[in-house]
């Protein structure tokens, strides 16, 4: 039946989103580069989409890991030791991280493409789940 169909792709659904790890956060979240110049976001926003979602996302937010830097272990940390748990489960960094967003603009005569925004230092706020972040909110 058609409730019993809707139920299953419910349960798929939440399996897939609860089944994410680091690696898949990393995947989505980590740009390893020595300069944000190498930063393509439609190169970059495609096998996101591809890996965990069926639509473009309006926006993603990339952590920059330059090399032989902490950042990756400083993320970790996010979700332990290091940081505020807020009232709605998110974990506020207390270090600054360099970030930048992909943000996607329609265009009809040149479809779909993802521009690179301005680059920030600041703190980042995620979900986490089993002592590491999962997502990054806002």
């Amino acid at each position: 039946t058609a409730y019993s169909l809707q139920a299953l792709v419910l349960v798929l659904v939440l399996t897939e989103v609860r089944s994410q790890n680091f690696e898949d956060f990393k995947f989505k979240h980590i740009f390893d580069g020595a300069s944000l110049d190498h930063l393509d976001c439609n190169r970059r926003m495609g096998p996101v989409i591809g890996r965990f979602s069926y639509v473009n996302r309006d926006r993603n937010t990339f952590i920059v890991n330059p090399p032989r830097s902490t950042v990756l272990t400083d993320v970790k940390n996010i979700c332990m030791n290091g940081a505020r748990k807020k009232p709605n489960g998110l974990y506020t960094s207390t270090k600054a991280f360099t970030i930048v967003d992909c943000i996607l603009e329609v265009n009809l005569q040149t479809q779909t493409v993802y521009q690179k925004g301005t680059p920030q230092t600041r703190s980042i706020k995620v979900g986490c789940e089993n002592g590491v972040p999962m997502h990054i909110h806002g």
